[in-house]
């Protein structure tokens, strides 16, 4: 049954109505009655009704003030109000508070009956959509996790997921992916072990890891996706945690890499770097956390030296570029890669690339005096373009290849 309050300060009217009006008929009950808004306020702190039936015109507290307070105190309460003709314009006011129904005075039981039965009919219909709303929702969160699972899957296995999945997922599981950092756990356990294992070291790294968005199992391997927001050092020590507690109980020591930071669209590549990381661990025994920011040091080195190579070997193709080198060549990660060879050299790798043509087109032109400017360009990696070459060089050089030609004959 739903509950009925009455407002009004007319009390021929408030016992007349309490006694004529047939409230079961809608499926209502009268709780309580009261003679303004002010003590009709305070009574339904108690008597918390579904419906509050008042009228307009009230000492202390009108029916529009009741209305105002009631609806910010108790937001599912509806409201019927009861009006003189002269107050209908009035009346018009308590609509941007969502009521609905007014009845105008003098008004009989049945036109009271009409009014209730329609807005508890409108409330059994917003209970049914919450009702069905909450089991659908209920549903989704019990597959939510297969889901999340299915979709990391994607991201490290499918090569067409880019920003616009990240977006969409983004908002169906309400994370924050597309514009975080994130980080990729990798963890095996060594000797045999079988599914149960996988899903109990599942549960344990979810309980030490707070800052985990999504896991999966690939490979024979637990991987998470992790949001980048915790300090180095804790996330490792939370890692550390989580494996000593699953090797305390279970007796299987657990070896995991945990990836440098970059964003979800990258997570193909970080997911190859790591997996290449944890097979190279294999000979060195089980039980360790290796940090792929912490043993990349000497490895920097030797892809900035095959880099310095590439542009040795390669720098009169008009082609070579940063992405090139990355995606064809050295297959890493394009950002990755050139923040490697910047901390490297102290140089963006086009700056590298365009003072080494630079430099070689000086030697060229030193060498042999008189050479013709496309003829520099074409041979030095601008594919002809002598507009954008001469641009180039004088940036480098701070003169003109004719200024640069004529200063080196005059010093001849």
């Amino acid at each position: 049954m739903y509950k009925v309050m009455l407002v009004d300060d007319e009390r021929v009217i408030l016992e007349g109505m309490s006694l004529v009006v047939d409230w079961e008929a809608v499926g209502a009950e009268l709780v309580d009655t009261a003679k303004n808004g002010l003590e009709a306020l305070d009574k339904m702190s108690h008597s918390r009704p579904d419906v509050v039936i008042t009228d307009i015109s009230m000492p202390g507290l009108d029916g529009l003030g009741l209305i105002e307070q009631a609806s910010a105190a108790y937001p599912r309460t509806r409201f019927i109000m009861l009006s003189g003709y002269r107050e209908f314009d009035y009346a018009r006011r308590a609509m941007r508070y969502g009521v609905k129904h007014y009845l105008l005075k003098p008004c009989n039981e049945n036109q009271i009956q009409s009014a209730l039965a329609e807005l508890l009919q409108e409330r059994r219909r917003m209970e049914r959509q919450e009702m069905e709303e909450g089991q659908i929702k209920q549903r989704f969160q019990r597959v939510l996790p297969h889901v999340k699972e299915q979709v990391l899957l994607e991201f490290i296995t499918n090569r067409t997921y880019g920003p616009l999945e990240v977006k969409y997922y983004q908002e169906m599981f309400n994370l924050e992916l597309e514009d975080h950092p994130i980080r990729l756990l990798l963890l095996r356990i060594a000797g045999g072990y079988d599914f149960s294992h996988l899903f109990a070291l599942k549960n344990i790294a979810g309980d030490f890891l707070p800052n985990a968005l999504m896991s999966t199992t690939l490979e024979g391997n637990l991987l998470l996706l992790l949001s980048d927001h915790t300090d180095l050092d804790r996330l490792k020590a939370e890692v550390d945690l989580a494996r000593n507690t699953f090797t305390r109980l279970y007796k299987l020591e657990v070896t995991a890499v945990l990836s440098e930071a970059d964003r979800i669209v990258h997570s193909r590549q970080l997911y190859k770097q790591a997996l290449l990381c944890l097979d190279r661990s294999y000979g060195l025994g089980g039980g360790q956390l290796i940090v792929q920011e912490d043993t990349m040091s000497s490895r920097h080195t030797s892809v900035v030296e095959k880099m310095i190579e590439i542009v040795t070997r390669h720098y009169r193709e008009a082609n070579l570029t940063l992405n090139g080198v990355a995606q064809q060549m050295l297959y890493m990660n394009p950002d990755y890669l050139g923040k490697m060879f910047k901390k490297g050299t102290g140089e963006n790798f086009s700056h590298y690339l365009n003072r080494y043509r630079i430099e070689r087109a000086c030697e060229q032109i030193r060498r042999d005096g008189d050479v013709k400017v496309f003829e520099l360009a074409e041979n030095y990696g601008f594919g002809g373009n002598a507009q954008y070459f001469s641009q180039v060089f004088k940036k480098w050089t701070g003169m003109t290849p004719t200024e640069y030609r004529k200063c080196e004959t005059e010093e001849r």
